[in-house]
């Protein structure tokens, strides 16, 4: 890709001289098309250098037809002016238009209020996590948390206070199991993770999702019940042609719901 954006500036620079010096100013108008190859498919640093080089080129054109004669000066300050803002604008309006979209389409993968990923973003990445448990002869897992009686937070202390128990559990359960994984805000007060870890550490990991919520200098304190489905590298499913992802979301999620319907703050596991 570098090799043919050189061959492309050096291509244009060369028809600038074996062609008409009246044309020079028009065939500069190239090194935009050239501008916006550079700005998709090489490096920032690769466009600043083809932007060097394709206003030398325009500037030394301009100064070539000068010297001609031939040409009024100030159609020629407007020819080289237009061609210069075409050489700069066309790529780096196409670079800030790439940029802007990327960062959209970024957001619409996240959750606003925590930064989690929310459900799309969850989708798109949850089956390499999960095969990479596989794939390294690691246990993978599906965790579901789900915030105790979360309704009275809000009824006795406000949204407000709501919001922050939210951002709160989400920043702890990040810092607990992010490095293994995954983790999205599939709901109002639940989480998703899919984590990735040894066999001798899923269960470490899954049962110290309660320790991990706690801190008495919490002005309000909340549990979490936890479903969570496991599924070993050894396990003769991997073999069937199920969607594993998908059974053991909902085989966590019964198992989250099993937890709050014993009374919440507690964790049931299957492996699956």
């Amino acid at each position: 890709v570098v090799a043919f954006a050189v061959f492309a500036d050096l291509g244009t620079a060369s028809s600038i001289l074996v062609n008409p010096i009246a044309d020079a100013i028009l065939t500069c108008a190239l090194f935009a098309v050239i501008g916006t190859f550079c700005t998709f498919f090489v490096s920032p640093r690769w466009l600043v250098a083809h932007l060097i080089f394709s206003v030398a080129c325009t500037v030394a054109a301009a100064a070539a037809t000068y010297r001609t004669g031939d040409v009024d000066v100030a159609s020629l300050i407007f020819r080289t002016d237009v061609v210069l803002l075409a050489i700069a604008g066309v790529p780096l309006t196409s670079h800030l238009l790439v940029t802007v979209l990327t960062d959209d389409a970024r957001s619409s993968l996240l959750d606003p209020l925590t930064g989690l990923l929310n459900r799309r973003g969850l989708e798109s990445v949850i089956h390499d996590v999960w095969l990479l448990g596989r794939e390294e002869d690691r246990c993978s897992a599906v965790v579901v948390v789900d915030i105790d009686r979360f309704k009275a937070v809000n009824d006795d202390y406000g949204h407000e206070e709501g919001d922050a128990v939210i951002v709160r559990v989400a920043e702890r359960l990040g810092v607990h199991m992010g490095r293994y994984g995954v983790i999205a805000r599939t709901g109002g007060e639940e989480y998703l993770a899919v984590v990735s870890t040894s066999r001798l550490h899923i269960d470490a990991l899954i049962h110290g999702v309660r320790r991990a919520m706690r801190d008495p200098d919490d002005g309000v304190a909340v549990t979490v019940s936890v479903g969570a489905a496991i599924l070993h590298a050894s396990s003769p499913l991997w073999e069937q042609n199920l969607d594993l992802v998908t059974r053991a979301m909902r085989v966590a999620d019964s198992m989250m719901y099993e937890a709050k319907a014993a009374g919440g703050n507690r964790i049931v596991t299957t492996v699956l």
